[in-house]
């Protein structure tokens, strides 16, 4: 099948390729990313790069400097994108700027020259803005896996470990399973993708630590512990896209970002489509940084339903190691509606990009109703309209008229108006006689009365 490269990956390699003059995200004076997943969340996971002192060494700048070149911000940007995935179904903000450790709970990884990769366990939401783990610099290149690694200790996680029928310990790190799943807090090299999992520690064959449980419920703890126990969240992020034909979020690109955040999640499309050929997949989120391929383990079910929620067809993820669904089928126009959600394995949570043909544009279409002149503040409203156009946001549309006497306003209820501007008043007598066309277009197609 066709792999569909997940649409942050395209955005860093055009930045990296100098596509941009400026990079595509706010930087500060001196050109460090400012990044975030999650404004809001419940919890804070901040990749340092600007420096810090850890285990009583004073470390450098990510670069070795407090200034940030089109290459080191692109590896920042590889780095927090890949981290983002990994914990992208949690109530976490990834972000490259210092937040106040006194209001949000942090776990704060120093990525700098030199450091290591390793961390202090059960340091997540203290306050003292210490760093708590680090990852050396060139992580962000060929295994930014290790910063999720890194900061999952400090959520209070050990390492997955691996035994024989026995009971008798094999490897400390868990290696990567049957279908070449590793484990993020095991072995996560040489591996199709890293994921959380749950199984066995180091300490027994029967201590088993649920990784994704573990993260949540510390999350919930921190939040309770910040705010006075006014946290009402589960721990995961609050969903992303509508879980129904009613609530189903509009297509309007070619690539669509989602989350899997919980495993009775299903994330709703509705797609305009005026007939022919038509391709739809998903894959799960891919690393930038690493030997590993993906940076979400999410297994998706894909449905296609038509306008009256009748299933036309369907590609799961029975495979346990596959990340990729996709239909082809030929369509007669209409209205369709495209649904997502988890396999139902363990590792079925996380990022994935949707990729499906531009909803194949529909011509607005003008319904309106001419109205005696009416005075207002802004001079007389000649005509009031509505414009349908399912696949086009309001925003999109443009306007124009023959008289350019005239001018189109949003009437504050859906709708619109035309009115004349009050510099150009006239009396009402002369008003009794205008002739103009009105052109609404969606940059496509247009309609005209």
């Amino acid at each position: 099948m066709r792999k569909i490269e997940n649409i942050l990956l395209i955005v860093a390699l055009l930045t990296a390729q100098g596509a941009f003059a400026d990079p595509p995200y706010p930087v500060d004076s001196n050109g460090l990313p400012r990044l975030h997943s999650n404004p809001g969340a419940a919890g804070t996971v901040y990749l340092n790069f600007t420096g810090g002192q850890w285990l009583e060494v004073d470390y450098p700048p990510f670069g070795g400097d407090d200034v940030y070149d089109a290459v080191e911000q692109d590896k920042i940007y590889r780095a927090w994108v890949d981290t983002s995935a990994i914990y992208a179904m949690f109530d976490l903000n990834v972000t490259t700027v210092e937040p106040d450790y006194h209001t949000t709970p942090t776990a704060h990884i120093l990525i700098s020259r030199g450091t290591g990769t390793k961390a202090k366990p059960n340091t997540y939401g203290r306050t003292t803005g210490q760093v708590y783990a680090s990852a050396s610099e060139g992580v962000e290149t060929n295994r930014t896996a290790a910063i999720g690694h890194e900061v999952g200790h400090m959520f209070g996680l050990t390492h997955q470990a691996e035994y024989d029928d026995e009971g008798t310990l094999i490897a400390a790190y868990r290696a990567a399973d049957e279908w070449n799943r590793g484990a993020l807090m095991g072995e996560d090299i040489d591996c199709k993708f890293a994921a959380w999992t749950t199984g066995p520690t180091p300490e027994g064959p029967t201590v088993v630590q649920d990784d994704i449980a573990v993260i949540a419920e510390k999350i919930i703890e921190k939040a309770n512990l910040f705010t006075g126990g006014n946290y009402t969240g589960d721990g995961f992020r609050p969903d992303d896209h509508g879980n129904a034909m009613g609530t189903a979020t509009e297509v309007f690109a070619a690539e669509v970002a989602g989350i899997i955040e919980r495993r009775s999640d299903v994330d709703m499309f509705r797609v305009p489509w005026r007939g022919g050929a038509f391709t739809v997949s998903a894959e799960a989120a891919r690393l930038q940084g690493g030997w590993i391929e993906y940076a979400s383990s999410v297994g998706l079910d894909m449905h296609l339903y038509d306008s009256s929620g009748t299933v036309i067809a369907s590609d799961l993820a029975d495979d346990p190691a596959d990340v990729y669904v996709e239909l082809n089928l030929d369509l007669p126009a209409g209205t369709y509606f495209v649904s997502l959600e988890s396999h139902g394995d363990y590792e079925d949570l996380g990022a994935y990009t949707l990729s499906l043909p531009l909803p194949s544009p529909l011509a607005p279409a003008i319904s309106g109703t001419p109205v005696d002149p009416i005075p207002e503040v802004s001079g007389y409203y000649v005509y009031d309209f509505t414009v349908a156009d399912a696949d086009t946001r309001p925003a999109d549309l443009t306007f124009q008229l023959t008289d350019n006497r005239f001018t189109v306003s949003e009437d504050g209820a859906g709708g619109y108006r035309v009115h004349r501007y009050i510099w150009h008043r006239f009396d009402y007598e002369q008003l009794q006689d205008y002739d103009f066309d009105l052109i609404v277009s969606d940059g496509v197609e247009e309609d005209r009365v």
